[in-house]
């Protein structure tokens, strides 16, 4: 069942971390992570899953953040990485279009759009789109930890994409005792 009460993702979003975690770190690697994830983890892993499937948090979550300790620094680094992979591999498909047609403006303004492509709960709330400052709320939505630093993957590959020097910042989370999510994108 998708309720907030029970956030989930799209079962898409949880292929390509896998694949990720396998591009970056190999087989054996991935088995790693895997083996020393929880049983439902292993479970949702080796099993077909549908890209339109649901996916419980939980699951994303306890792979990424298995991973950043196992191969990473456990600083959450490593989860950024692979947010930023998954929007390369995603910039090959569909949101190739959004960025060949707009701007970073224009992306914003599907913002609300292309979360619920991943995700159950949540919705997007622009706060700022100026020429070379743009921030945008997550709201209705209770993050893991791993959900930010995945987040701030995919604008560094965004701000890539449209070849433009910036960086992505989380000058508030909710994970860190802030009231809410907010997300910050400063360009040169």
């Amino acid at each position: 069942m998708t309720t907030p009460e029970n956030p989930c993702f799209k079962g898409t979003g949880f292929k390509t971390m896998l694949k990720a975690l396998e591009d970056m770190y190999g087989k054996d690697g991935l088995k790693k992570v895997l083996d020393a994830g929880t049983p439902e983890l292993r479970s949702f892993a080796c099993k077909k899953i549908l890209d339109n499937e649901w996916i419980p948090d939980r699951i994303g979550s306890n792979l990424l953040l298995t991973a950043d300790k196992l191969l990473g620094r456990n600083d959450t680094v490593l989860i950024r990485k692979v947010g930023y992979w998954i929007a390369k591999d995603n910039l090959k498909g569909i949101y190739k279009i959004y960025v060949k047609m707009s701007s970073i403006a224009g992306l914003l303004k599907r913002a609300e759009q292309i979360w619920r492509q991943y995700f159950n709960t949540g919705t997007v709330k622009v706060l700022l789109s100026e020429t070379k400052h743009y921030q945008f709320e997550v709201v209705e939505y209770i993050p893991d930890v791993d959900t930010c630093p995945g987040v701030l993957g995919w604008l560094d590959a965004f701000i890539e994409a449209y070849k433009v020097k910036g960086v992505a910042s989380h000058p508030e989370c909710k994970i860190n005792g802030k009231n809410r999510c907010v997300f910050d994108i400063k360009l040169e």
